[in-house]
């Protein structure tokens, strides 16, 4: 199983628009990826998103709500923390481009294993 989980303070002034941005993708989001969850406390979110395969994973972050929360991240985060979980590894970086390219390089340094 496979696990991408994003965990954003916004800014303090911003708190709500970062809201409303995920109240609008979380629905999209639910129909791409094998679960999702939302919590929020001491206005810090978190998103637990959960995949059943590589290519699950790579459609969600490829898609266009994926996008929406990345920029809504850019511009409305006080701080974030995104960790992905895979098959014997973990990555943590401060932006979805990032994990979005390591997750990438990650699948075809597989494909040129097998």
């Amino acid at each position: 199983i496979m696990k991408l989980e994003i965990i954003v303070q916004p800014k303090i002034t911003k708190y709500l628009e970062f809201s409303q941005s995920l109240e609008s993708i979380i629905p999209d989001l639910r129909n791409i990826c094998d679960s999702i969850s939302l919590t929020e406390m001491n206005e810090v979110f978190s998103i637990i998103i959960d995949f059943k395969s590589a290519e699950q994973m790579e459609d969600v972050l490829n898609s266009k709500e994926i996008r929406v929360l990345s920029g809504a991240m850019a511009v409305l985060k006080e701080k974030s923390e995104i960790i992905i979980y895979g098959d014997g590894y973990k990555k943590t970086a401060e932006d979805l481009i990032a994990i979005k390219e390591y997750y990438s390089k990650k699948i075809k340094e597989e494909i040129n294993i097998n």
